[in-house]
């Protein structure tokens, strides 16, 4: 399986009641603040577009140059007049006394600081693979590496799921990957089971 990835525990000390990661069920409490979303796939897109209807002002920090999200969803993000969109930004600093009140951000033009009232960081999963470390070949994020028949790098050692690269993370594949690597287990020991 996997994890939400979440924020540096050095960004996030102190404001952890003002960071969310799933914004469904607090959606209520978000209304008419000022918000900042940190992530450039799908999930942060679709939850700025979400929260926009009821959330005047809404920047998405971007690290990357582009977004990762699907076309059609930038197009609706791009057009929505209450969301901006910063490329290349990176989050350095969390600040507020008690409450969150801003964040400082980073580009190649410098830093600057832009006021919020809350953060939804949607930075994407970690696959739960920390016990194969050293064991298993993985790619840099720690998704296991598998062949075609989802064969590790040790010999007679399969995988499947949400822990193997390159990491699709959806229910259909996990179920459809964990069938095919158990099939490739069978083949492996002659049908002896």
């Amino acid at each position: 399986g996997y994890r939400v990835r979440e924020l540096d525990i050095s960004l996030s000390a102190g404001f952890e009641k003002d960071i969310y990661y799933h914004s469904g069920s607090f959606k209520n409490e978000l209304a008419k603040k000022k918000l900042i979303v940190v992530g450039g796939g799908d999930s942060a897109m679709l939850t700025a577009l979400d929260l926009a209807e009821i959330c005047p002002d809404i920047t998405v920090l971007v690290r990357g140059a582009t977004l990762k999200a699907r076309p059609d969803i930038m197009e609706r993000v791009e057009a929505h007049p209450g969301i901006t969109v910063l490329l290349n930004t990176s989050l350095k600093t969390l600040k507020g006394t008690p409450n969150l009140q801003s964040v400082v951000v980073a580009n190649s033009d410098g830093e600057r600081e832009l006021p919020c009232h809350e953060l939804i960081a949607k930075l994407g999963y970690t696959p739960n693979t920390e016990a194969f470390i050293d064991q298993l070949k993985s790619d840099e994020r720690g998704h296991v590496i598998v062949d075609q028949s989802f064969a590790t790098s040790i010999d007679g050692v399969f995988a499947g799921g949400d822990i193997v690269q390159p990491g699709y993370d959806r229910i259909s594949f996990a179920s459809g990957s964990g069938m095919m690597a158990a099939k490739s287990m069978r083949r492996a020991i002659g049908h002896n089971v």
